[in-house]
């Protein structure tokens, strides 16, 4: 491997993988062009530069953060982390690398300066984050506190009057109140100083005094100010058009599509099968194959989701990609509704079809593949549709494992340019996507209908 390795003229490099929310602008976000921009990009990038290190970024959901570097998928969280105690004890944090504070975002008729302005009124804060710690703490102040995944949707809230006011990041707030589609106005008091920092899996000091180092050289040479202003001092009104914007969008639908037709592929040919077998009327597999059922039903997809990547495939030791894990959760959970269907199709079957098969010298095996099965999916096509139109929306679903699909698109155009039009255009798509499924299913119905 050594001889390989230098007859290529260089040793192998270390790579560290960067995890980051790609929907934080200007901190760390993708552009109109699929690329990952930002402060803090530039920064990682510089600091792989300085210590001859290959850089990876790697999108992840931001509630999972401390999961992802204990699970050791990703080597960093290097994007807008505010130093708490909390994380101090379940990461290592490296020194401070840039100031933030929390700064109170309202509409220009209101202008709200303090916390205490808000009694009685709603505010909105985003999930997990030091804003939102900060308005529970002094929770008796407000009417109700909203918190939303990303800051985008705290924003457009804002603008449709849903709540008086944001607190939020102040780099944050700067950014979008040079948008020219929101006019908002900025607390020029600060409700709480924070602390950007880098977080590591615990125990990994070494790496984290390097950063340390790396952050003390880049404030002292000026690379540090070079960023800032080129992220927070410039214009950050993009120039997207609604064309760009639709066809980047439409970008995310290779995954949608993906997940869907290898979900639809697998899940219904089991549902046969399965189905096939419950005909044995066999007690034991029944009762097997009614607490799989009741299982993938009675859980929500996005639990199953979580506690597939995060729980049961690192404790069987097996590392698998986010979207192959998508496929098998996809799979189990509709296998359990379609073959639940068709149980109850099969149910519905009349019992002389099956007198007749056996008078007439069918096995059990071909009395259920040629009489009752198809009969079966014939009584249960509306059903199987309804299923088949809900997983087109389900899809959206795996972008909760940072898997860039129509929905995770969507958000990082809203969240750079502050609009709602995205949201609009995603609406559009899948509404022609479950087009698409009726008409099938409608094409179907009329075929195999049962006079």
């Amino acid at each position: 491997m050594l001889c390989n390795n230098f007859s290529s003229g260089t040793l192998a490099k270390e790579k560290l993988v960067v995890g980051l929310d790609p929907t934080f602008a200007p901190i760390g976000f993708v552009d109109e062009h699929g690329e990952y921009v930002g402060y803090d990009i530039d920064l990682a990038k510089e600091f792989a530069k300085r210590t001859d290190r290959d850089i990876e970024f790697k999108a992840i959901n931001w509630d999972t953060k401390e999961i992802d570097l204990n699970s050791g998928s990703i080597d960093l969280v290097w994007n807008g982390l505010t130093k708490t105690k909390e994380r101090q004890e379940a990461m290592e944090l490296s020194d401070k690398y840039l100031d933030d504070n929390l700064v109170l975002v309202s509409l220009e008729e209101s202008k709200y300066e303090n916390l205490e302005d808000l009694k009685g009124k709603n505010i909105a804060v985003q999930v997990n984050s030091s804003s939102e710690k900060l308005a529970t703490s002094k929770k008796d102040i407000f009417k109700e506190i909203k918190s939303y995944p990303d800051y985008n949707q705290a924003m457009l809230n804002l603008k449709n009057k849903s709540v008086d006011a944001v607190l939020i990041d102040e780099v944050i707030a700067r950014y979008v109140s040079k948008k020219e589609n929101i006019n908002i106005y900025v607390s020029k008091n600060i409700m709480e100083s924070a602390e950007f920092v880098v977080a590591a899996k615990k125990g990994r000091v070494e790496l984290v005094n390097e950063l340390n180092s790396f952050i003390k050289e880049v404030n002292s040479d000026g690379t540090a100010d070079k960023l800032k202003q080129k992220w927070m001092g410039a214009d950050p009104n993009t120039k997207e058009t609604k064309t760009s914007t639709f066809m980047t969008i439409m970008e995310g639908m290779y995954n949608t599509v993906f997940v869907y037709f290898v979900t639809v592929f697998i899940s219904f040919p089991l549902a046969i099968i399965f189905s096939s077998i419950y005909l044995r009327k066999n007690k034991i597999i029944n009762k097997i194959i009614s607490t799989y059922t009741w299982i993938f039903r009675g859980s929500p997809l996005m639990l199953q989701l979580f506690f597939f990547y995060y729980g049961v495939f690192p404790l069987l030791g097996f590392n698998i990609s986010a979207i192959t894990c998508a496929i098998i959760t996809f799979s189990l959970n509709y296998l359990a509704y379609i073959l639940e269907i068709l149980r109850g199709g099969i149910e519905s079957v009349d019992k002389g079809q099956y007198e007749a098969s056996y008078i007439l010298g069918y096995t059990p095996w071909q009395r259920a593949i040629y009489i009752i099965i198809p009969q079966a999916i014939c009584i249960t096509l509306p059903s199987i549709a309804n299923e088949a139109i809900a997983l087109v929306k389900d899809t959206s679903l795996i972008n909760v494992l940072a898997i860039t699909e129509i929905l995770l698109i969507t958000k990082q155009i809203a969240n750079r340019t502050a609009s709602i039009t995205p949201y609009i255009y995603a609406f559009v798509i899948y509404l022609v996507l479950n087009a698409f499924v009726v008409f099938v299913f409608n094409k179907l119905e009329k075929r195999y209908a049962i006079s």
